[in-house]
């Protein structure tokens, strides 16, 4: 099958009706097919575009000749495997101390959901520190200390903090 360009844009099967020259003239109709050949028709036949394997590789046009290549490879991306840690269920009741204790001693900043469960963040936070602020400076034997730095211990009759009448709702969340 012939095909045409022009202006060394894409070819294609068929040429239009009207074909203005160079010169400013136009051929229309069959015409446009007779006088190809005229230095002024703005049209050129091409060849025909090779054979190629559309799996492997594209065809394009460089503007005089057809260009065939190879295709990049295609790359599968596997999703992530997700991987769901067991659930452990106790029958043993929950304490609504510990929550609390864990809660506020982590991190003052992530006391949100505690706060979920109407527990008071601020004045659980308090208790921690407050708690904290009582151990002494010493040697916690057990500990790895290869820098030497002071470290806290619990001295003699410390006790945790109280977290007594600040549980919100949590023990009812456990039922």
């Amino acid at each position: 099958m012939v095909m045409y360009s022009t202006a060394n844009g894409y070819p294609v099967a068929e040429m239009p009706f009207r074909v203005r020259r160079s010169n400013g003239l136009t051929y229309t109709s069959e015409a446009v097919y007779q006088h190809i050949n005229d230095p002024t028709h703005p049209w050129v036949a091409v060849s025909d575009p090779p054979d190629y394997d559309a799996a492997t590789h594209s065809l394009s046009w460089s503007g005089v000749d057809w260009l065939v290549t190879e295709n990049p490879p295609i790359v599968v991306v596997e999703p992530p495997v997700v991987i769901e840690a067991p659930v452990e269920v106790t029958e043993e009741p929950v304490e609504a101390e510990e929550p609390v204790e864990a809660e506020s001693a982590e991190d003052p900043d992530a006391t949100a959901p505690a706060e979920v469960f109407g527990v008071d963040a601020n004045k659980a936070w308090d208790e921690v520190y407050k708690a904290n602020m009582s151990k002494e400076v010493g040697i916690k034997e057990g500990r790895p200390n290869p820098l030497g730095l002071p470290d806290l211990v619990k001295p003699e009759g410390w006790t945790g903090p109280e977290h007594k009448g600040n549980h919100g709702n949590i023990t009812d969340s456990f039922q």
